[in-house]
This record gives structure tokens, sequence and C-alpha cells, in this order.
């Protein structure tokens, strides 16, 4: 006996085991309701497709892997594929938002966003006044320097 067999049977088994325990006992004089007999059906019904499902799990691993290709194969035969005309005409419409949007943006760079931040940037805070670019050269020239043995020297013109 083969593995399949041996799981199909194994899974017919379960299903007749679960079928079993799921039948109501009656008692003499008593009868189910319609609802009841129809809830165990489908009950039995779920067993049975969920014990099915098992054994094709067990059965063979290395179908799964091919059997999802042969279903992605099914699936793209029931896509409605557009017609060249219509790949262009959007396509057309593609490249025309792209340039719009891209321009729209060079624009909002050079002509808002940037002026505002340099704006922003120039403006004085109270208190503190903006050094020239000589009163900064004239503060690092004079700037005291310590050197390694502890002691300082003052730095006149960028010379030691």
């Amino acid at each position: 006996m083969s593995k399949t067999q041996r799981a199909k049977a194994s899974a017919k088994r379960a299903a007749k085991k679960e079928a079993a325990q799921n039948q109501p006992v009656e008692t003499a004089g008593e009868k189910e309701s319609s609802e009841e007999v129809k809830a165990a059906k489908a009950q039995d019904t779920k067993a049975k497709k969920d014990s099915a499902k098992e054994a094709k799990k067990k059965e063979a691993p290395k179908k799964q892997h091919f059997q999802f290709l042969k279903d992605v194969r099914a699936e793209l035969k029931r896509v409605t594929w557009p017609t060249k005309k219509d790949v262009f005409r959007w396509s057309g419409v593609v490249v025309a938002a792209l340039l719009f949007f891209g321009i729209f943006v060079y624009l909002l760079d050079n002509f808002v966003v940037t002026p505002s931040l340099i704006g922003v940037s120039s403006i004085e805070i109270e208190g503190v006044t903006p050094q020239s670019e000589s009163e900064i050269r004239a503060a690092q020239a004079t700037a005291t320097v310590q050197t390694s043995d502890g002691s300082t020297n003052s730095a006149q013109g960028g010379q030691q």
C-alpha cells in the first residue's frame, strides 16, 4: 500500500469516526427536528471536506508548488487585458501627468519655497547682530591657542 493510499484510508476512517460521534443518540419516543438534522449533516459535510484537505496536504507537498503555478495560469486567463489603443492612450495620460507635476514642483520650489526659506533665514533675532566676514576672521586670528605642554599662546594672523 502506498503512502497516498494509506493517507486516503486514514482520512476516511477519521471522517467515519467523526460522523459516528456527531450522530445524535435517539431515545425511545424522541425525534429530532429538521433543523437539527440539517445542522448535523452540514457539520458532517464540513468534517469530510476538512479531512479531504488534510489528506491532500499530506499527499504530495511538491504538487502544491506546481498547483500554485497552475492556479496563477488559470487566473491570468480570466484577466481582461487592455487593447493596444487603450495602452497608448493611458500611457499618454501618465506622461502628461508626470510633466505637469514635474513643472509644478519645479516652479513651486524655485519661486515659492526657496525664496521663503532665504527670507526666514535672514531675519534678525533681537539682541543678536550678525557678524561680518571680516569680524569673524579677526576673532579667529586673535583666538587663544593651548599647546600640548599646557601653556597658552596667542595666535596672531593664523601663525604661532
